[in-house]
């Protein structure tokens, strides 16, 4: 689900839960701003996402939806390579417009089913909290 690293408690044993949480592998949602040449230009904004993603006239930034089971890093990676990073999700409406990207299309998508990374990573210095990686 979206919001697994929000609701994720530490527990005494913070080991096992980090190698659970690297052992893991699921999909991923990427977050690219958009950047615009003028101040004053206000072009489609659906046109200045490429192909494949969605425009969220919120944060003005544009989500894709990769289908591919990877762990975290692997997710972090792949975004880089687009140019892009794992989504941060500033608000409630900006989450479910994320979590809407993630809903079931075909029958393919099944094995996806409440599996997403985004960009929330614990503080090293302070495992207890948390912070989003793209910002």
């Amino acid at each position: 689900m979206l919001d697994q690293y929000e609701k994720e408690t530490t527990n005494n044993n913070e080991n096992d839960e980090v190698e659970e949480e690297d052992s893991k592998k699921t999909e991923e949602i990427e977050k690219l701003p958009l950047h615009r040449d003028s101040q004053d230009e206000m072009p489609d904004p659906t046109s200045n996402c490429r192909s494949g993603w969605s425009y969220y006239n919120g944060s003005k930034s544009c989500f894709k939806k990769i289908m591919k089971m990877v762990d975290w890093q692997e997710a972090v990676d792949i975004c880089e390579k687009e140019g892009a990073f794992l989504a941060s999700l500033l608000d409630e409406a900006e989450n479910r417009f994320a979590a809407d990207l993630t809903r079931i299309n075909t029958t393919r998508d099944i094995d996806f089913i409440g599996q997403v990374w985004i960009g929330g990573k614990r503080d090293p210095r302070d495992r207890a909290f948390w912070y989003w990686t793209g910002l």
